[in-house]
């Protein structure tokens, strides 16, 4: 398991106030791609902000950053394996057993 932490600290926003989150299953920051006189210009890619602040995303890192001014600390877990018996499907697979 990992741990993220992501907070501000900047003028004005408590520096020990913090709490534990989810990741948000919004986009924080979508991107846009600029709009470019020629083809022999590079293409830039930009973004903007795109966070749906509202008080139902109440917990996510999100809005405690955003709107609580907190550091956000959110367990993650980089290991998308499916949760099943890996030597199940090993088996199922080789026999062509799949229904």
């Amino acid at each position: 398991m990992w741990i993220y932490l992501s907070g501000c600290a900047g003028k004005g926003h408590k520096t020990d106030a913090w709490q534990v989150t989810r990741i948000a299953r919004q986009r924080y920051y979508v991107p846009v791609l600029r709009e470019r006189r020629s083809w022999e210009e590079p293409g830039v890619v930009d973004y903007e902000e795109a966070a749906i602040l509202e008080d139902k995303y109440q917990g996510s890192d999100v809005y405690a950053l955003r709107v609580q001014h907190e550091v956000s600390v959110t367990p993650i877990s980089l290991d998308l394996t499916s949760r099943v018996d890996l030597g199940e499907i090993d088996h199922w697979l080789r026999k062509g057993d799949i229904s």
